[in-house]
């Protein structure tokens, strides 16, 4: 909602994924929409950024020692647009991701290579990418370290260590704790909930 001090904005995310016995086929889409302030404000133009990722790989959790491993590669295009300035930006790349995990250990590799993602990122800063702003790099490599503290059907939790490195830059790190919930997985029993916990 536009009021004096905050600017008209939407973002719509598509993700989806394939999987067939090995084969996994899919992609993700996101479209981050900038507009003006309320009608009384100067005008400060439209902008939008549109990522499009489609990506093939393969999943042989079945055929090794463990849990998950799969291998994804990925075609990265997007289109950055300042309406106001008349300026359009079309920056593209490859991506490779790599995810294993045995037991309650994981790790997850994504390396990314090719151009700007982010080229109106020095203008407009997160109001408009609201991504990974380490995408600005030419070459960007992402590990996430994880430890899995809780696997229930209803509740999983992990930390995880996230080791970012791009080029020219030292090796940055953050961590991270998450915890997903699987609503689908309560269920009742003689009529009560049964403990969020159990198997």
């Amino acid at each position: 909602m536009p009021s004096a001090t905050t600017r008209e904005a939407f973002r719509l995310i598509l993700n989806g994924q394939f999987h067939h016995n090995w084969f996994l086929a899919g992609g993700y889409a996101q479209i981050n929409h900038l507009a003006n302030k309320s009608s009384d404000q100067p005008n400060l133009g439209v902008c939008d950024d549109i990522y499009i990722n489609p990506f093939i790989g393969v999943d042989v959790s079945n055929k090794t020692p463990f849990d998950s491993l799969s291998l994804k590669l990925g075609y990265l295009v997007g289109m950055q647009r300042d309406r106001k300035q008349n300026r359009t930006y079309t920056p593209q790349g490859a991506t490779i991701d790599l995810f294993a995990r045995w037991k309650f250990l994981g790790i997850q590799n994504r390396l990314y290579v090719g151009d700007n993602l982010m080229p109106l990122y020095g203008t407009y800063g997160t109001l408009l990418n609201q991504g990974n702003a380490f995408y600005q790099s030419p070459i960007y490599n992402r590990t996430d370290l994880m430890i899995y503290i809780v696997q229930r059907p209803f509740v999983n939790c992990y930390f995880a260590w996230n080791l970012h490195y791009t080029k020219g830059e030292k090796l940055g790190h953050q961590q991270q704790l998450v915890v997903r919930f699987n609503l689908d997985a309560i269920k009742h029993q003689n009529g009560r909930l049964q403990n969020l916990f159990d198997k």
